[in-house]
């Protein structure tokens, strides 16, 4: 049963701080005594489920907010558990299933700054690219590359690796390379070549060999080759644009003459 009510009667303790401000058009939605969305709102109407049984509220979160990034998960989980109320129901807006692990993770998240929280949800940062986190007992050592990777907004690719490369070399008791200035590296890409080659410094002269010796190949004016790292697996990245199928036909003739010089390099050998 749903009623109309003064927003400034109902209870707030539910704010989770989503990361979307809920539409001005639309009025405060309650369930029972307790706002679930438009927490901004300190007066004004409010829609109020009236359900004795409790069982709606994972419905009408659903309704309100159909996916939640972790950290918005994290805190609603946090809220529910702090009202008494049923904490299981974050599980299907964060897409994961309850497990102890999971629940470290959204402890660990909790225990992280609001800004560091946020570049996790914008950027879409997944669990597994989190997973680092979960082989620390006390995070105040990885703490400080969160924050660099936040201050300086990386991507999430280069700052799930950044984590991940540093979180490595800290359990292996390696201090890791400092990121370098931000003028000098505005996209973390020099930071994670520093970090890629602390913890695994025979890969990365291999690495470094082997992107010499792609480009010094010719290669075609028309197309773009770079030798590529991710994680353990090392890469020939070769791109072209085209206008027609003509010129389609026309690269992959070009592409076919390299073939023998790819041989001779035997870039892929072990």
């Amino acid at each position: 049963m749903w009623e109309l009510k003064d927003a400034a009667t109902l209870n707030l303790s539910l704010n989770f701080r989503p990361l979307k401000a809920w539409p001005q058009a639309l009025p405060v939605i309650s369930f029972n005594q307790f706002v679930v969305a438009g927490f901004d709102r300190l007066q004004g109407p409010a829609f109020v489920r009236r359900d004795a049984s409790g069982t709606g509220l994972a419905e009408l979160l659903g309704s309100c907010y159909p996916r939640l990034a972790l950290a918005e998960g994290a805190r609603l989980w946090a809220r529910l558990k702090q009202a008494d109320l049923d904490d299981s129901i974050v599980w299907p807006l964060i897409g994961l299933k309850s497990s102890s692990d999971h629940e470290r993770l959204l402890k660990i998240l909790l225990s992280l700054s609001p800004e560091i929280q946020d570049w996790i949800d914008v950027r879409q940062v997944g669990p597994r690219e989190l997973a680092i986190l979960l082989c620390f007992r006390t995070h105040e050592s990885i703490t400080p590359t969160l924050e660099t990777i936040t201050q300086r907004g990386f991507s999430r690719n280069i700052g799930a690796q950044i984590l991940e490369l540093s979180g490595e070399l800290l359990l292996m008791d390696q201090t890791p390379p400092s990121a370098p200035p931000q003028d000098q590296d505005p996209d973390g890409r020099l930071w994670l070549g520093q970090l890629e080659k602390s913890r695994r410094p025979l890969s990365s002269a291999k690495d470094s060999t082997q992107s010499e010796q792609v480009q010094a190949m010719p290669w075609p004016q028309q197309l773009r080759s770079q030798w590529k790292r991710n994680g353990d697996q090392s890469r020939l990245e070769v791109s072209l644009s085209v206008g027609s199928l003509q010129e389609w036909n026309k690269r992959l003739e070009e592409l076919s003459k390299m073939t023998p010089h790819l041989g001779q390099a035997d870039l892929w050998k072990s």
